[in-house]
C-alpha cells in the first residue's frame, strides 16, 4: 500500500518532523498553525524531495525528474524555487551543498 510506505495518512498528509506536515491532495506545507499553498511547481519538487529524502540530488537529477525535457528551466529557475521552498519549511530542512546539489534533511 503506497500511502502506508510514505507514511501518508487518510487525509493525504506526511510528517516531515515534528513541525512540519504536507498535505499531497491540497499541496499545501502545514507549520504549526500556519500553511503555505505551494505552486504546482514548488509541490512537483517538494514530493520530489520528500521521495529521495536524506539523499543528495543535484540540480540537473531535479530538473531532469520533475520536468519534461524540452521544458527544463534554468538552474537558477531552480534555485529560486528551492528558496522559495525554504521560506516555507524550517530553514535547515533543505540543505545545499555547493557545487553539489541540494539534501532534503527529515529524522
Amino acid at each position: 500500500n503506497i500511502k502506508r510506505l510514505r507514511q501518508i495518512d487518510n487525509h493525504g498528509q506526511i510528517k516531515i518532523d515534528k513541525e512540519l506536515s504536507y498535505n499531497y491532495e491540497r499541496k499545501v506545507i502545514i507549520r504549526g498553525n500556519e500553511e503555505f499553498t505551494l505552486s504546482k511547481i514548488e509541490s512537483k519538487i517538494l514530493e520530489y524531495f520528500l521521495k529521495n529524502k536524506n539523499k543528495t540530488l543535484s540540480i540537473d537529477e531535479i530538473s531532469v525528474n520533475n520536468w519534461v525535457y524540452d521544458e527544463i528551466p534554468e538552474s537558477t529557475t531552480i534555485r529560486t524555487y528551492i528558496k522559495n521552498l525554504r521560506k516555507k519549511l524550517n530553514d535547515e530542512t533543505i540543505t545545499t551543498l555547493k557545487g553539489i546539489g541540494y539534501r532534503f534533511n527529515v529524522t
